[in-house]
């Protein structure tokens, strides 16, 4: 790539022209970002490359502007308005935790009972030790919660042998299975041939349950490798905003990127879409400080909103209990989420519109005969919210505060 033009508006285009090395753009929606990136040397050259002392290295990057540019505009604290429309045949998707790897204590129960995940995932890393020990505290914690397990299931040096193992445990559990995720520690992507064999050793214990293939990394990996979707019952990929960008605005703004994924698997691949695990942060790093704010609960709704209208079937976030959970000793803002879409299981989404998305989000639902909205501030500042039904019913005006969700029945 030699040279780049943005039209910003109709009337202004800023160009890049690129000297020295090549450059190339990369689309940073393959994981989840709503955004893009030039650079070089281009990824098809490799990764490492090697400088001797002395040597001189050139690149240059030219920006101009064509075209009159305005004067940047000024906040004016207009009102957003949200439009609901039609109810749709869709549904709101199966949302789902992740288990903590530690039993809730009784007041955290509660609250996770409360909060009616549809799903508690475990990952079960058959080559581990303890694993069968881990698998065992999952299912207890399943129980306690009263939901099924989602198995995700990776498998290391000796599939068959792990998988024969795997098979002796299952008739141990007393929850309910949801789905499998087969994964394999050595691939990006997990191969057609691990999928079926998972399907024939656990497929006659597990009556129904599909069997998922895909990965443990961003929508990237699956993206590169669309051929590994083949033979699955579904597909499974994770999400999380921070692998470019770690500021507050910018993960309010990448949300945008969420559902392009889905459009872009939804081209290779008819399948059931489980997005899961989601995390503010990669999950094998330590936890984000936000996820305790109200921050997270209004980042969760957007992307719950995102990832549903898209026609994702499954999601999965976050733990249980501690700091990259829903409930630590007492409930997170964040848990309030899950309560209100727990609700709403049954319900049908509702079409809506939202005059300024990168400022509030809204999910509505129709349920039990009448619709019902959730409402997200994605903002630092308060945020004024103009709600019109429909149906020449009064709007509904609200006030909302700083990463505040509200319902609005």
């Amino acid at each position: 790539m030699t040279s780049l033009a943005i039209a910003q508006t109709d009337a202004v285009v800023v160009e890049l022209s690129f000297g020295g090395e090549r450059f190339e753009l990369e689309d940073q929606r393959n994981w989840s970002d709503a955004s893009f990136k030039s650079y070089s040397l281009p990824a098809d050259l490799g990764y490492r490359f090697h400088a001797s002392a002395g040597e001189r290295l050139r690149d240059a990057v030219e920006i101009s502007a064509r075209g009159e540019v305005p004067a940047a505009p000024v906040s004016t604290g207009e009102t957003v308005v949200v439009e609901l429309g039609s109810a749709t045949e869709r549904g709101v998707p199966s949302i789902g935790l992740g288990f903590s790897g530690r039993s809730a204590g009784a007041e955290e129960l509660r609250f996770l009972q409360r909060a009616r995940p549809s799903h508690l995932r475990s990952d079960v890393h058959v080559a581990r030790q303890g694993w069968s020990e881990q698998l065992g505290r999952a299912d207890a914690e399943a129980a306690r919660i009263g939901c099924p397990l989602e198995l995700a299931i990776v498998l290391a040096d000796d599939p068959e042998r792990e998988l024969a193992a795997l098979a002796a445990e299952l008739p141990k559990l007393a929850s309910t299975i949801a789905r499998v995720i087969v994964l394999r520690e050595s691939e990006e992507v997990t191969r057609p041939v691990w999928v079926a064999a998972a399907r024939g050793q656990l497929g006659p214990l597990l009556a129904d349950v599909p069997f998922f293939g895909g990965t443990s990394a961003n929508f990237n990996e699956l993206n590169r490798n669309r051929e590994c979707v083949s033979g699955a019952d579904g597909v499974a990929y994770s999400l999380n905003p921070q692998v470019h960008a770690f500021d507050d605005l910018s993960l309010m703004e990448n949300i945008a990127g969420q559902p392009e994924a889905l459009s872009t698997l939804r081209t290779f691949a008819s399948l059931p879409v489980a997005v899961s695990p989601i995390a503010l942060r990669v999950p094998s790093s330590s936890a984000d400080p936000r996820q305790s704010t109200q921050f997270a609960a209004a980042w969760t709704l957007a992307s719950i909103a995102a990832l549903s209208r898209a026609g994702a079937d499954s999601l999965t976030y976050f733990e249980t209990a501690g700091p990259r959970g829903i409930v630590d000793g007492c409930p997170y803002p964040v848990h309030d989420v899950f309560v209100t879409l727990g609700e709403w299981s049954d319900g049908n989404l509702v079409d809506l519109q939202v005059s300024d998305e990168l400022s509030v989000a809204g999910l509505a639902c129709f349920i039990d005969g009448r619709t019902v909205l959730a409402l997200a501030n994605l903002t630092d500042g308060p945020c004024e919210v103009d709600v019109r039904p429909g149906d020449g019913l009064t709007p509904i005006q609200r006030r909302l505060q700083p990463y505040e969700v509200a319902r609005v029945d």
